[in-house]
């Protein structure tokens, strides 16, 4: 962030708390273990705000990075048991709607960044990129036969 665009963003904002809605997705966001084994990621609810020192995680250190270090500024995690999708024209569920709704101030989590999503919410650049992607053997090349010139011409066709 720039130091220009972090002053107006901070201004703009005074020192209230804001709300970085997520959801729970290991390594990006886990719930730190505690003695009772009867607390666990499941076990939280959507909606609910946790202080970031009871959870941890690549996204609660970009959080840190942005919030503490750069802004000043104080922030809590909203958690969301979905990521988000469109149910009607402009009605969105899960992280998206949190913030469509304005029920968050901003999103830090293993989101996918599609088309739909795109038109709703606005994104930075992805923070991660894991190269995962589908791969496909080859086609073994074939020397063309003597009637491959009627190939696109099939039976069905005729």
């Amino acid at each position: 962030i720039a130091d220009d665009s972090s002053n107006r963003f901070r201004s703009s904002y005074d020192n209230r708390t804001r709300l970085i809605v997520t959801i729970f997705d290991e390594p990006f966001m886990m719930l730190k273990k505690t003695r009772n084994e009867s607390v666990n990621e499941k076990s939280i609810p959507r909606g609910t705000i946790l202080d970031p020192s009871a959870v941890e995680g690549f996204c609660v250190d970009l959080a840190e990075a942005i919030c503490n270090d750069k802004l000043k500024i104080p922030y809590k995690f909203l958690i969301e048991t979905k990521y988000g999708n469109e149910i009607e024209k402009g009605v969105w569920d899960g992280m998206i709607g949190a913030l469509v709704n304005r029920a968050a101030d901003l999103s830090i989590a293993s989101l996918t960044i599609n088309g739909a999503r795109e038109k709703a919410v606005d994104f930075s650049k992805p923070f991660i990129d894991l190269g995962i992607s589908i791969m496909i053997r080859k086609p073994e090349k074939q020397k063309p036969g003597v009637f491959s010139f009627m190939a696109p011409l099939s039976k069905e066709i005729w």
